[in-house]
């Protein structure tokens, strides 16, 4: 995992004809199916999907939440085991 600045595209991105993405400074971990990036803005967690050159806005949840996602997700995978 390493961090990194990027240029996101936001994700209610609604004129076209303007550039509205924004740079962050973002941790980036690849997968099999792509690079994930994560990032803080405040009490919010943000993250986007892309590559080395686009990369466009997915969500974002409230760091509160984090402990229980983190729980979700690993209880889901053990479900998925073989």
């Amino acid at each position: 995992m390493k961090k990194v600045r990027i240029k996101v595209e936001p994700l209610n991105w609604e004129d076209e004809n303007k550039d509205c993405r924004f740079e962050v400074n973002a941790f980036l971990v690849g997968g099999p199916t792509g690079v994930f990036a994560a990032w803080k803005d405040g009490n919010c967690v943000r993250y986007a999907e892309g590559d080395d050159g686009y990369w466009r806005e997915k969500g974002s949840f409230n760091e509160h939440w984090l402990p229980r996602i983190i729980g979700v997700l690993s209880e889901a995978l053990k479900e998925n085991e073989i």
